[in-house]
């Protein structure tokens, strides 16, 4: 189920700024400017600790609003990149503004509002957005003290490229802020089948790739009862599959029976809709097939009494072997919680590490004064403390920072800011740190019995009883490795 293409000429590049960024917010209902002689790239983006721990980055595009100037737009991204991201938005303006985040949800999309089916051209108060297509997922969930009105609309004046979702920041207001969890991760369907990927014959109307809500489809254009469209698969192994379709629908579709090597199979589906849109999976039940090489047919047999016509499109279908999982694996359940104190702000996270669960402390620090927030206290720009039993940690980092003590644990000490992320893992423990001068640089390690740098020999000190290891540095990024 790909996305359609987008053809980047200069005005597709304009409406993607305008209209289609991925995850942007719109104040008083105008996006960034783009009008001829609005100078672009009026923002900045700086990088913080970028390491296998955790990754940071900030942005600033306060410039970039043609009629409604602001005096802040800083969106901060702390990722991990093999879990989540976490996404804080803060606004200020002069004056009070309505600020609406819009997500560029693309098409062929399936949408769940706190569990919820959420279909098009519906608002909702919700916390969390499931939406997925048949290669990717993403779940959104926003971490605010009160839920917020999230709409499921198209783009405003480029409805082609699917949908969009709005959340509002509600009445007007001078500042604003959003904290938004993103978890993200490929949908891989067991024995899922594109159509437009197979081996194909038709009994004669000619058929082509077309764009369905963002989906690529095959479409036939049958013009009476007994055209039909077939397709070519290989098995890996005997035995009895189960058999489901995505089709395609319209004004003009037909009425299709499916059979398989001749056999038919399931009932008479009926594609026409008013829209063209998507069909939810549609189930044709079980067979027993062997090995090998198959033919799968779909024929017309007549319209619904409002269908303008006998057209076919084919999404994908999907063979499996009875008794396995259909549906592929879920993205992992988090738990999450906006925190805030006098010098932070941040999230609390709580995720699946096989048997056991994690807590993740992240923080971005508000104020001149050291951060002290759920039991960290740094003086780091950001921070990330994953807990894993009582004072241990998994992973820890730190942006431009000479100190962190997390539930009474040194994790560093150092006379000018370095940034530091650090992951343990059960055979080593993978460390990058950046410095700006020649320094000694003490931080937590679990146990140290050989260290490199940059892939050679280091001498260090290690304090097996307080596990804090102490190196000196150049200035520069080195890559050490701890087993």
């Amino acid at each position: 189920m790909a996305v359609a293409p987008i053809a980047m000429n200069a005005t597709t590049v304009d409406q993607a700024r305008s209209k289609v960024s991925p995850y942007t917010v719109f104040v008083d209902g105008h996006g960034q400017g783009v009008r001829q002689g609005f100078p672009q790239g009026r923002g900045s983006m700086r990088a913080g600790v970028v390491s296998d721990a955790c990754v940071y980055v900030v942005g600033s595009a306060a410039k970039a609003y043609e009629t409604t100037p602001l005096d802040v737009f800083d969106r901060s991204v702390v990722a991990l990149p093999d879990q989540y991201y976490l996404m804080i938005d803060t606004l200020a303006a002069p004056e009070s503004h309505v600020y609406d985040w819009r997500l560029g949800a693309g098409s062929g999309t399936d949408y769940l509002i706190d569990g919820a089916h959420f279909p098009l051209g519906n608002s909702r108060v919700g916390r969390v957005v499931d939406q997925w297509n048949n290669s990717a997922q993403l779940r959104l969930t926003l971490l605010d003290d009160q839920p917020r009105t999230i709409t499921l609309a198209p783009y405003d004046g480029a409805e082609e490229y699917g949908q969009q979702l709005h959340v509002s920041s509600g009445a007007p207001a001078r500042e604003a802020e959003i904290m938004t969890l993103l978890q993200a991760g490929a949908r891989n369907t067991p024995g899922l089948l594109q159509a437009e990927t197979l081996p194909m014959v038709t009994s004669g109307p000619g058929s082509r790739n077309l764009s369905i809500s963002g989906a690529t489809v095959v479409f036939l254009r049958s013009t009476a009862v007994g055209d039909w469209v077939e397709f070519t698969i290989d098995l890996p192994e005997s035995g009895s599959y189960d058999v489901r379709f995505w089709f395609g629908t319209s004004p003009s579709y037909a009425q299709l029976r499916l059979s398989i090597d001749g056999e038919p199979l399931g009932s008479v589906v009926d594609t026409y809709r008013s829209e063209i849109t998507l069909l939810d999976a549609v189930s044709f039940g079980s067979l027993s097939l062997t090995a090998g090489t198959h033919k799968v047919r779909l024929t017309v047999t007549g319209h619904n009494a409002s269908s303008a016509g006998y057209f076919i499109s084919v999404d994908a279908f999907q063979i499996v072997r009875t008794g396995t999982p259909v549906d592929p694996q879920p993205l992992p359940t988090l738990a999450a919680r906006r925190v805030i104190s006098d010098t932070a702000v941040g999230a609390v996270v709580t995720r699946p590490a096989g048997e056991r669960s994690l807590t993740d402390v992240i923080g971005l620090r508000t104020g001149a004064a050291s951060a002290v927030l759920e039991g960290v206290r740094t003086d780091a720009e950001q921070f990330l403390v994953a807990f894993d039993r009582g004072p241990a940690v998994e992973r820890y980092a730190l942006t431009r920072a000479t100190s962190a003590i997390a539930r009474a644990r040194r994790l560093l000490a150092c006379t000018s800011a370095v940034d530091l992320g650090v992951l343990h893992h059960d055979e080593a423990t993978l460390v990058t740190i950046t410095t700006p001068v020649d320094q000694a640089v003490s931080f937590h390690v679990r146990t140290a019995t050989m260290v490199t740098v940059n892939g050679e020999p280091a001498g260090v000190q290690f304090d097996a009883g307080r596990q804090v290891l102490t190196m000196t540095l150049a200035a520069g990024t080195h890559q050490v490795v701890v087993t």
